[in-house]
């Protein structure tokens, strides 16, 4: 009888284990981090900017025949809550000259896809970081739930989105 009884009880405890290992296996994984993107992973919005936008060392680069209008770069948020509060911050670091601050911005889209708030260099100055690399500086920025991010940049002739960054 104390056979079974232990039997039982083993049996018990291993059924709960297995619930209990199921439930925090099968729960969503959020990272709280501040996720930093090479530039490469950037790409031109038209397909006739490919001939003069170059992908090599994590950078996208520019060459020197023209400028591109426009070059977009995906950023994935494991948090797109509004619960919390305020947004987080962000940054893109780009090189070469002709950059001012309304070049780059991050743009938040709906769950329809429009533009809820697009958002360029909080502080209207690009800031210095060292070997001849600018950082836009933009803080808080807008969230929505369920919502959509990328960076967008207009890239003058020869220069180089090197990272971006946006936290969670």
């Amino acid at each position: 009888m104390n056979q079974i009884k232990q039997i039982i009880t083993q049996t018990g405890i291993a059924l709960v284990l297995t619930v209990l290992l199921t439930l925090v296996i099968s729960a969503p994984a959020f990272a709280g981090d501040n996720k930093v993107y090479p530039g490469s992973a950037c790409l031109p919005q038209s397909p006739t900017d490919a001939e003069n936008f170059f992908r090599s060392g994590g950078v996208a680069r520019i060459g020197s025949n023209r400028s591109i209008t426009s070059i977009h770069c995906p950023v994935v948020r494991d948090v797109t809550s509004t619960a919390n509060g305020g947004g987080p911050d962000a940054f893109i670091d780009v090189k070469g000259s002709g950059f001012n601050p309304d070049t780059c911005e991050l743009r938040t889209y709906t769950v329809t896809g429009e533009i809820h708030e697009a958002r360029g260099d909080d502080n209207d100055r690009l800031e210095s970081i060292g070997n001849e690399t600018l950082r836009y500086r933009i803080d808080n920025i807008p969230q929505i739930d369920q919502g959509a991010y990328e960076v967008a940049c207009r890239m003058p002739m020869d220069t180089q989105l090197v990272r971006y960054s946006v936290g969670e």
